[in-house]
């Protein structure tokens, strides 16, 4: 799951907000430059209205490592996110006292920053280099080196993301957070309501599409007509047919090589998105997920259904039931069901 940091929090309002919408951590600001500066005196009051488990990390930029040692600690920050020029010394001196982000700016076309030589940190924000900034500018970073470095580090990915494109970003990067300001704000230092709420949708709806991608869908394999289970209430049914069932983006896709009942060949390919919406396939029907068990599709020609599917797995996923739902020529309603057995 990708975790939302919100930086540049300047308010108590703010920040309960973006805890209530689902924020692991909030960002402060100590940089004086910085239009969301805030005071350690503000940022203790912000910090005491945080609930367990949502981390209050300081932003510092090329402070000593005694300073940030000891504000971070007064405060009882979570993290030390250190934005600015530090030194592997620096880094490593405040990492003995407290966990520490670092920010690396990385420009498009560049290679990775050297991760190796602040081997203390214990996750790196990657944003997009800006000369003379230091954060918070709304400019994309490369997502492709974001994306290497997220392979084999705990990375926080920032620059320029925004609820248009941070469901692209997740999908890109595989982050172990993201990380926005300037994409959800009305002005710097106040967020805004809508964006906020529209970023945390998109998040959500990437780690969902994530969770499926990861989890393997228990009807894809390869499937043989058990002919000894079928039973018919309308037509012939053939005695040999085998599936194939593979994930596309979204959904499944079927493949079917068939006899009918004449031993006549059948193939077709169907299938689509698990939403119900139709996708650009020979014969393509709409596919529901009912339950994370029992799947529905339909055949569509020339715009309307001409049968309806339910594919169900069994306990221990090795058989698969069919029931076919249609309408006899003379209006009754039948029913033909069979069992297939996974072969792969």
């Amino acid at each position: 799951m990708v975790r939302v940091k919100i930086c540049g929090i300047t308010n108590r309002t703010d920040a309960l907000l973006c805890v209530e919408l689902g924020a692991s951590a909030i960002g402060l600001n100590f940089y004086p430059q910085s239009p969301r500066a805030i005071s350690p005196s503000t940022a203790d009051k912000i910090i005491r209205e945080l609930p367990p488990f949502v981390s209050p990390v300081g932003i510092y930029v090329n402070w000593s490592p005694q300073a940030v040692i000891a504000l971070s600690l007064a405060l009882r920050l979570a993290f030390a996110q250190l934005h600015g020029d530090e030194t592997p010394q620096t880094v490593a001196a405040v990492a003995k006292k407290i966990p520490v982000i670092k920010a690396l700016r990385v420009a498009g076309g560049s290679p990775p920053a050297a991760f190796s030589k602040y081997r203390a940190a214990n996750a790196f924000l990657l944003d997009a280099a800006v000369p003379g900034e230091f954060g918070g500018t709304g400019q994309t970073g490369d997502w492709t080196l974001a994306g290497k470095a997220a392979a084999s580090r705990r990375i926080l990915l920032a620059g320029g993301l925004t609820p248009e494109n941070v469901a692209e970003a997740i999908a890109a990067v595989h982050p172990y957070a993201v990380d926005v300001t300037t994409g959800v704000e009305s002005r710097p230092g106040k967020k805004d309501v809508g964006k906020l709420r529209a970023f945390f949708g998109e998040v959500s709806r990437a780690n969902e599409l994530n969770a499926a991608a990861s989890t393997p869908n228990p009807f894809v394999g390869s499937w043989e007509l058990d002919p000894s289970t079928l039973h018919y209430e309308h037509g012939r049914p053939g005695l040999r047919a085998s599936y194939v069932i593979e994930s596309i983006p979204g959904g499944l896709q079927f493949h079917l090589d068939a006899e009918d009942a004449d031993q006549n060949p059948i193939r077709v390919t169907c299938g689509g998105a698990l939403d119900g919406r139709e996708q650009p396939i020979v014969a393509a029907g709409a596919v529901t997920r009912l339950s994370d068990m029992v799947i529905e599709s339909s055949l569509k020609r020339d715009g309307k259904i001409v049968d309806r599917w339910t594919r169900e797995m069994l306990p221990g996923h090795q058989t698969m039931r069919i029931t076919q739902f249609g309408i006899k020529p003379n209006g009754e309603e039948f029913r033909n069901t069979s069992l297939y057995r996974r072969t792969k």
